[in-house]
């Protein structure tokens, strides 16, 4: 489903988007068959508290266990200490945020 880019490349093209200004990244543990936030770990290393990853949990992943051991990965990929739930970063109530993901359980009929 991915192409594949070789990471050198990717990572130039990262480095390309931050000094032309860009701050956010949008990524997920599934994008690049979970490798992306290594590779943005690595383009991004000596800027990494000028910019802010925008990670997700995927749909299919939204268990207990699951969501710990995604949040796990996505720091250990990532090299972070803490993530910030984007609720926070978008005023989004967690209740508004559970709302969301029981719309997106599959037994949901909304």
């Amino acid at each position: 489903m991915w192409v594949r880019i070789e990471d050198a490349n990717s990572i130039k093209s990262i480095r390309v988007a931050y000094e032309a200004g860009i701050t956010t990244i949008d990524t997920a543990e599934v994008y690049v068959e979970g490798d992306s936030e290594g590779i943005l770990a690595e383009a991004l290393s000596d800027v990494r508290t000028h910019v802010e990853y925008a990670t997700k949990v995927f749909a299919n992943h939204l268990k207990y266990e699951q969501v710990i051991e995604a949040c796990d990965r996505s720091l250990t990929k990532q090299a972070l200490e803490k993530l910030c739930p984007i609720a926070l970063l978008h005023n989004c109530t967690f209740a508004q945020l559970a709302l969301d993901w029981l719309i997106a359980q599959p037994q949901t009929n909304l």
